[in-house]
């Protein structure tokens, strides 16, 4: 995956092979090299997928931005300033939420 990622207690910051739903509410990063590290919990087994899907959207839109960035820039023109700044933010790190 050719995302970073920083973990829920801002204690880790790596760019894992693949990540997954672990038990009903853990997000494990994993890795070939040092296998699974649980990186964020929640309350709920479908606030951890929400947070799956939210990275599985930063995903396509840096996808996007790299290979059609004058597309992705212009897309960006009509989305207000602080959706614009946390979408070009995400692109560098995605920060695991805290709930």
């Amino acid at each position: 995956m050719d995302l970073w990622i920083r973990s829920q207690d801002k204690r880790m910051l790596c760019k894992p092979q693949y990540i997954e739903l672990y038990g009903d509410n853990e997000v494990h990063f994993g890795d070939v090299n040092i296998g699974y590290r649980c990186v964020a919990t929640y309350k709920s087994k479908e606030r951890a997928l929400e947070v799956l899907d939210e990275i599985d959207n930063v995903k396509y839109q840096k996808t996007f931005a790299t290979f059609m960035p004058e597309i992705f820039l212009q897309a960006l023109n009509d989305v207000p300033k602080d959706a614009k700044e946390k979408s070009l933010k995400l692109l560098n790190t995605y920060e695991m939420p805290k709930e």
